[in-house]
Parts: C-alpha cells; sequence; structure tokens
C-alpha cells in the first residue's frame, strides 16, 4: 500500500529507518495529474530500487503565468490509485510553507543554459524548478532521480546541478513515452480538444521528418501552429510551440530526423 507522507518530520523518521536497513531510494519528482510517461519513470525506479519515493507538489515559483498555476489539474486521488497500482511506497505530498520556510528568499540559479529557450520565454521558470529539485533531493536524500529527456534542457540542468554543488545522487534520463501517433505524452495533452489534437499529430510528423528548421517552421506555419523556437541545442532539435492556447515542447536526437529523411 502506498503510504501519503504530509509531515517533514514523518518522512526523516522513514528516511532514517531505510538507512539502519541500507535499502536503495529512487525518487521521481512530479506536480500531479500522473499520464503513462510519469508511470514509466515511476517503474524504473521501481525495477532500479528496493524503494520508491514520489515527491507531489504543484510548484508556483515556476510558474510565470499565474493563470496557469491556478489551472493545474489536480487529481490526487487518481494519482494516488495509480501509484497503489504499481507498487509505489510512498508519496510526499507537503505543503509551500513546508518547502519554502524562507517563503522563497533562497534561490538556486544557473547563468547560461536557463536562460535560453524555455528560460527566455518563461521567466523565472528554472530558478523556481532549480530550486525545488535541490530542496527535494536534499530532503529525500534519494540515491537516484529520475527525469525524461522531453524536458530535455531542464534534464540538462539536473545534471549540471547535482555536478556543481556534489550533490549524492544519480540522475537517471529515461526516454520520452509517446502515444500511438508519437505525441509525447504530457498533462497538457489532456486540455487539447479533437481538432487541436490532430493537429499535434501534424506537428510531430513534421517537426520528426525534416532537418531544416525554417522548413519546420513554415510547414507548421501553414496549418497555423505557432512557433515559439526550433533550434538545434547539443545534439538535438528542440521545439516549443502553441495550438491554439495550448502550450507543447518537443525534441529529438538530429540523427534520427536525417534517418527519417532518407527512408
Amino acid at each position: 500500500m502506498t503510504m501519503v507522507i504530509t509531515s517533514i518530520t514523518e518522512w526523516q523518521r522513514i528516511r532514517a529507518t531505510m538507512f539502519s536497513m541500507n535499502k536503495s531510494l529512487g525518487l521521481f519528482m512530479t506536480m500531479g495529474n500522473l499520464h503513462a510517461g510519469h508511470i514509466h519513470l515511476l517503474q524504473r525506479s521501481l525495477a532500479d530500487n528496493d524503494t520508491t519515493v514520489m515527491s507531489l507538489f504543484v510548484n508556483p515559483t515556476q510558474f510565470n503565468d499565474k493563470n496557469d498555476f491556478k489551472n493545474y489539474p489536480c487529481t490526487l486521488d487518481n494519482d494516488i490509485k495509480l501509484c497503489e497500482e504499481i507498487g509505489v511506497d510512498y508519496i510526499l505530498y507537503l505543503e509551500y510553507e513546508d518547502y519554502y520556510p524562507d517563503d522563497y528568499q533562497y534561490q538556486i540559479q544557473e547563468t547560461q543554459i536557463s536562460k535560453l529557450f524555455e528560460g527566455e520565454i518563461r521567466l523565472g521558470h528554472f530558478v523556481g524548478a532549480m530550486t525545488i529539485i535541490m530542496k527535494v533531493i536534499l530532503l529525500t536524500k534519494a540515491h537516484r532521480c529520475y527525469f525524461s529527456e522531453k524536458d530535455y534542457q531542464q534534464l540538462l540542468l539536473v545534471q549540471g546541478l547535482v555536478k556543481a554543488f556534489f550533490l549524492d545522487i544519480d540522475v537517471v534520463a529515461c526516454p520520452i513515452i509517446r502515444d500511438a501517433y508519437g505525441v509525447p505524452h504530457s498533462s497538457r495533452n489532456n486540455l487539447l480538444s479533437e481538432s487541436a489534437y490532430a493537429l499535434a499529430k501534424q506537428f510531430i510528423n513534421i517537426f520528426h521528418t525534416y532537418k531544416d528548421n525554417k522548413v519546420i517552421q513554415d510547414k507548421l506555419g501553414k496549418i497555423k501552429i505557432k512557433v515559439e523556437y526550433v533550434a538545434d541545442f547539443k545534439g538535438r532539435k528542440i521545439i516549443a510551440v502553441q495550438i491554439g492556447k495550448i502550450r507543447l515542447i518537443d525534441n529529438i536526437e538530429i540523427d534520427k530526423i536525417a534517418a527519417n529523411e532518407n527512408r
């Protein structure tokens, strides 16, 4: 049975017991509204570790749009049910005051990668994200943490954070989990109408087929998909688009795009 922990003191007591039993601990951090991509990460942790904890916290400091924060879907009961079905040991479910006794006076900031792409559009996003990630890593004292390659920029930042601050944890990068049409699983997908989802499928097809960024932008523009950025970055092609009011991101290894073009 999955145990929901709502107290830092309670978690620290449980964690001390794990230390005494020499058990390995895997960590997955989420804001909830679990989907197939999240489940894959949790299952990877369950396979790799004696114990798995999932932190569930909608972190206000990483939202640059207050309405986006207020409207973020809360599906706690279903999230707990899914965790119980696959055998997650603990859900760490804390409040803002627990994570931010300083009321966000102390922050973690990276000065290069975080300024690009997502960081340029979503001002303050990565400061909030890196700060809460650091806090959860230090609180849980996990041996491994699991991140999807879908948020590729964030993954690189977490890897850099762990290295820069000598954190004793392995960052496990997991492949993007996609649906039958290649659309990456995302909490935002639930907000797509039938017509918007049809556009999302076209977006993925175009993005995964063409290497030239100008060609991609032009083809997406013709079907009324707004491109916020598309760029080659550290061996991958990364993109963010708006389909109606819904924002989607994706990335793919550039070598795989070349293979698609030559089919």
